[in-house]
């Protein structure tokens, strides 16, 4: 019996390695392309989920206040860019917020006749910022952030309806990939009469 072998080239040829490295690089690139993808999906829908966590602690906390304020005690620039207003407040601390004359105690911060304010400002003019003033018009103790990454702070008031406050927000941030993301939000607030 005669054996026969066939002669086999065991090397690599240098065309075969560039084929296999071309297709490795494509497939390297084709997975870091889904990867960065999906990065930048989920940063994007983080930022997002801010922007909504931003304009909510806005509504939240001048809708708690402003509902005990009263329409006469409110007060809103022809700008629309702020709202000032005063609350019940227990001056003489006996419990609530009714002098002894029965009339509602109104001011802010605990004292009669001071006022509060919300308006844009701040870092970069992006923040919503609460400021205190006394009867005298000067300003008490540091402004409170309320809130980071808002570029419109709009509130109207319906002439025809005084005790309704119409509040307009929108937040802004730029994404990782430098893509701009808005989130607009809105609120109206009743007044009390």
């Amino acid at each position: 019996m005669r054996r026969i072998y066939l002669k086999s080239n065991k090397g690599v040829g240098l065309i075969e390695l560039a084929i296999t490295m071309v297709i490795f690089l494509v497939l390297i690139g084709m997975l870091y392309a889904a990867m960065n993808s999906n990065r930048v999906t989920v940063n994007e829908g983080q930022d997002m989920i801010k922007l909504q966590q931003e304009t909510r602690k806005v509504i939240d906390r001048i809708t708690r206040e402003l509902t005990a304020s009263r329409s006469a005690l409110v007060t809103i620039p022809i700008t629309n860019d702020s709202v000032t207003f005063q609350m019940p407040v227990d001056w003489d601390s006996d419990g609530d917020a009714v002098d002894a004359s029965g009339l509602v105690e109104w001011g802010a911060e605990g004292n009669l006749s001071w006022t509060i304010r919300y308006f844009l400002g701040g870092l970069n003019n992006q923040q919503i910022l609460r400021r205190v003033f006394n009867a005298s018009g000067v300003q008490q103790g540091a402004d409170t952030v309320v809130a980071n990454d808002i570029n419109l702070f709009q509130v109207t008031r319906q002439p025809a309806q005084p005790n309704r406050i119409l509040i307009n927000l929108t937040a802004q941030k730029n994404t990782l990939d430098q893509r701009v993301i808005n989130f607009n939000s809105g609120e109206q607030i009743l007044l009390r009469n």
